[in-house]
């Protein structure tokens, strides 16, 4: 849910600096969009130069570097509960 959130932030940061902003411009001045499009083309870029297997192996890595990435945020934010074992 972190893009989703992100997403949400920066509507209401644009929303802010100029309320009356139409759809397409939300869309268009979002910085979201700005990182969505950059990996899409980093994605092709990796696919034309080095092939499928390359894509996969990215894709992959990408997958399981934002999983740690969660888990490393959820650990610093609600911390790691144990019962004292008695």
């Amino acid at each position: 849910m972190t893009h989703i959130n992100s997403w949400k932030r920066e509507v209401k940061r644009l929303t802010k600096v100029d309320p009356k902003i139409s759809g397409i411009s939300l869309i268009l001045a979002n910085r979201m969009t700005h990182y969505l499009i950059l990996h899409f083309l980093m994605c092709f870029t990796i696919y034309e130069f080095c092939g499928w297997s390359s894509l996969k192996f990215h894709l992959i890595y990408a997958f399981i570097g934002m999983t740690w990435l969660e888990m490393v945020n959820y650990l610093e934010h609600y911390g790691l509960r144990r019962e004292v074992v008695k």
